[in-house]
């Protein structure tokens, strides 16, 4: 009923200044024509909003002789014109020509019809289990009002939900679908559902701890409502009336986040509200405060762009969602992509775009040779997907088209020149990759030890820690962020012990700065040596070798005052619940190590070795990674334990073996060993280097570093 006397009421408004302006041709100060009330629903004149525009700005003359003469239908109706016919203003988010709807979009629009709105993070009620389709909470009370208080039961991850549920994330599909079908129902919708909410929660003045006006919230309101108009605007549903209104509550957003500006400046939920509120600003030049709202935000938004990447590129959160996403890089892309187009780039540093390329570059350096990345930190794999990548990565092109390297990964090798490089160091971030080359089929591992001195919330205390890729499988996995609801559980993925790198007592380290020691293109070798002081009286040094662009030696050193402790060498391999052709789990625990039997003949050995043999144990079991949120996988680990003695370190050679037909790994012969230490005992440790000699089928490889 509510629904319906809500559009009754817009049908008639519409009718009735059309009537009005029809009748008209009327002069301006003519006392004849009806003012309509000034607050309230979507069909009614807010008269506040002409207070709030600049009328001398260039087009809103005809708004300002009309307003001054008390004749506010006039005046919102050549508003309404000025908006559908300005050309000065360019925004390239709405393709109203292309709106490209997908399949997943058209079914948030539809299902928002019926007010089951899309949330992320538990908003789906429940999925068909033959198409996979999603279907949304409805968020309809018994009495068949909307209910913005509505919280599912029993549903994970419910902090998150009411957070995202007050973003409104439905709206801006629903606008594609409205501009791809012109179907007046989905404006409609949006009006009644528009107005709801701004019923249930009316602005605060000032200063503010409402969950609803503060946040990301807040600011991903902003980016709804500086797009949406140009999706509806040329709907003969969209009333002079209803723009005033529109304008009016977009005004008091901007204000509000003045007054509510989040606590932290280095937050990527302060990247977020800077950005939705100078584009907004450029969007909306015709309002009275937008020049004070443009300088303040490309003012701070130039203040994020030092705080936000680190010196090398890597985002602060060291989070590769973040760093790409909507509150990292592409935040200032669009930015960019904006003022350029809106001719403001001039209120930006001239170094704007030399910082970003070095945020592209990190990104090219660390997605696998697939278009897919790891759940480093808080990253959520699952959420990355292929053509997000790639549209990403023309984005990045388009901005630095002489990048020819950049060119080949953003058009998957039909243009620009293939990368040759075999190692990249990113050491201000902590982020070291080695690959044997750039196509899918080649392997690729990708080793952490962040400099995370701050304690960033979204980096996970693994430094140390490496993940491995080739053809197309993720060999190590990260464990990655199974929940942000329950601390309990989410330390448990965070840990140390839960990643492939040395613990104490599989204690999770208290320090991360980790720094990078050596980078070295050696004869028969490619060479990444960081460190970290994890613990009060233990570091951890690592060395990796790519070797003759075939395999890896990972050396490991656990030296530090430490006595009476014990050291644990992880690793914690892939899925375990898949089986082979033959019916065996494809990962397979084995003397000193693990092998995987997977058919398509895509297989990886790891062989660890201890140099010192006390306390020495070999142990296995399962454990779990995660993708998403709420998700997890089982798979398998091993790990090598040793006692470490004060005077001692515990050092560990492992080495990492790609091969073929699973019914060829008994042929694979692996040994190491230290070199270094042939008139010192076992376990003396050199702060200038070490040496180690490996044999892989009879080949021997002598492998060593000086510092």
């Amino acid at each position: 009923m509510k629904r319906n006397f809500l559009l009754l009421l817009l049908a008639f408004a519409t009718v009735a200044c059309a009537d009005t302006l029809e009748e008209g041709k009327k002069e301006v100060g003519d006392p004849n024509i009806s003012v309509l009330p000034e607050v309230g629903k979507p069909d009614e004149i807010d008269n506040d909003v002409f207070s709030l525009l600049n009328l001398d700005y260039p087009g809103l003359e005809k708004v300002k002789a009309h307003y001054e003469a008390g004749e506010y239908a006039y005046a919102a109706h050549f508003l309404l014109e000025y908006y559908r016919s300005r050309t000065e203003v360019y925004n390239s988010n709405p393709d109203l020509v292309n709106p490209n709807l997908t399949d997943a979009e058209k079914r948030i629009a539809d299902q928002a019809l019926e007010h089951r709105y899309y949330v992320k993070y538990g908003g789906v009620e429940s999925t068909d289990e033959t198409t996979g389709v999603e279907t949304y909470w409805s968020f309809l009370d018994a009495d068949g009002n909307i209910d913005w208080s509505f919280l599912p039961d029993g549903v994970g991850y419910q902090s998150e939900f009411s957070y995202q549920k007050n973003r409104l994330q439905w709206m801006i599909p629903q606008a594609k679908a409205y501009r791809a079908t012109g179907n007046e129902e989905y404006l409609k919708n949006w009006i009644e559902t528009w107005w709801s909410w701004l019923e249930a929660n009316p602005c605060p003045e000032g200063k503010t701890s409402k969950m609803e006006w503060t946040g990301l919230q807040l600011s991903s309101r902003i980016t709804v409502q500086t797009d949406i108009l140009w999706y509806y605007i040329y709907s003969e549903n969209f009333t002079p009336a209803l723009l005033t209104q529109f304008l009016k509550v977009l005004s008091n957003h901007m204000e509000c986040l003045r007054n509510n500006w989040y606590k932290t400046d280095t937050s990527n939920i302060r990247l977020s509200q800077d950005q939705a509120y100078t584009i907004a600003a450029i969007m909306y030049p015709e309002f009275r405060n937008a020049s004070t709202w443009l300088s303040e935000g490309a003012a701070s938004i130039s203040t994020q762009l030092d705080t936000q990447f680190l010196e090398d590129g890597v985002h602060n959160e060291f989070d590769i969602s973040y760093h790409f996403g909507e509150t990292g890089l592409a935040a200032f892309t669009e930015l960019y992509a904006v003022a350029l187009a809106n001719d403001k780039l001039s209120l930006f540093p001239s170094d704007y775009t030399a910082k970003l390329y070095k945020a592209t570059q990190f990104m090219k350096d660390v997605i696998y040779p697939n278009y897919s990345v790891d759940n480093f930190n808080d990253t959520r794999s699952a959420r990355v997907s292929r053509n997000v990548l790639l549209r990403n990565f023309r984005t990045y092109s388009s901005m630095f088209p002489e990048d020819q390297e950049l060119m080949w990964v953003a058009n998957q090798g039909a243009a620009g020149v293939k990368p040759s490089y075999r190692s990249k160091a990113y050491p201000a971030g902590g982020y070291y990759m080695l690959r044997t080359g750039w196509d899918a089929k080649d392997m690729m591992l990708v080793h952490k030890s962040n400099a995370n001195v701050k304690g960033n919330w979204h980096c996970q205390p693994d430094n140390g820690h490496f993940s491995l890729y080739r053809n197309g499988r993720r060999f190590l996995p990260d464990a990655g962020v199974y929940t942000y609801d329950d601390e309990a559980t989410r330390k448990v993925y965070a840990s140390t012990y839960m990643h492939n790198t040395i613990t104490r007592n599989k204690e999770s380290i208290t320090v991360m700065n980790g720094r990078l020691l050596k980078q070295e293109s050696q004869q028969n070798a490619e060479l990444i040596v960081t460190e970290n002081p994890g613990y009060a009286d233990l570091t951890h040094r690592r060395a990796i070798f790519l070797v003759e662009n075939k395999f890896f030696v990972v050396v490991d050193e656990a030296y530090g005052p430490a006595s009476d402790v014990t050291v644990n060498l992880n690793f914690k391999l892939c899925a375990d619940n898949s089986k082979d052709g033959l019916g065996r789990e494809v990962c397979v625990i084995d003397e000193q190590g693990a092998h995987t039997v997977f058919k398509d003949d895509n297989n990886m050995i790891f062989k660890s070795f201890s140099e010192t043999s006390d306390g020495y144990a070999f142990l296995q079991g399962t454990c779990y990674y995660s993708d998403e949120i709420n998700t997890n996988v089982q798979r398998k680990y091993y790990q090598l334990d040793v006692a470490k003695k004060s005077d001692l370190a515990a050092r560990f050679i492992t080495v990492i073996l790609p091969y073929g037909k699973p019914e060829t790994f008994a042929e694979n012969v692996i040994e190491a060993q230290f070199t270094d230490n042939a008139a010192s005992p076992a376990g003396t440790f050199r702060q200038s280097g070490a040496s180690v000699k490996v044999t892989v089928n009879g080949v021997v490889y002598n492998l060593s570093y000086t510092l």
